[in-house]
């Protein structure tokens, strides 16, 4: 139904927000959200994808339900990792007093919201094409 559709759609692009933003806050944390995040997350990954395939999900099919959505989605979340983690270089440069005094004008605002914009399609290839080979992979 449209509804419950939309209200998927809101449910996953908010926790992909939710992720997105825990790792842009390694530029505040010295990079250690964005490590955390990355972490955990790979490891989520790969237990779902363990999980899976031990139930008997061949590969190729665990392909199809991940990578339509996965690819902009991981893509998007591994750029938010690479501008998070040059905090810990702004948080040396800022102790050591060898960074610029003035207040940083931001490089990673431009790549932060076509980040959220590739956040917004990759939930809507997951609702509109992972779900659906979800429930065929399911039904077969």
């Amino acid at each position: 139904a449209p509804g419950e559709t939309d209200c998927l759609y809101v449910q996953i692009l908010a926790r992909n927000l939710a992720v997105y933003a825990w790792l842009l806050c390694g530029l505040v944390s010295g990079g250690l959200t964005t490590l955390s995040v990355l972490f955990f997350n790979g490891v989520l990954l790969g237990q779902t994808a363990a999980a899976a395939i031990g139930m008997g999900m061949s590969p190729g099919r665990l392909a199809w339900l991940l990578l339509p959505h996965g690819i902009p989605e991981i893509g998007t979340f591994l750029i938010a990792g690479a501008i998070g983690l040059r905090g810990a270089s702004l948080l040396v440069h800022w102790m050591t007093g060898t960074g610029d005094s003035r207040p940083p004008r931001s490089p990673w605002g431009a790549p932060a919201r076509v980040g959220c914009l590739a956040l917004a399609a990759a939930a809507a290839i997951e609702v509109g094409i992972t779900v659906p080979l979800a429930d065929w992979a399911t039904r077969r």
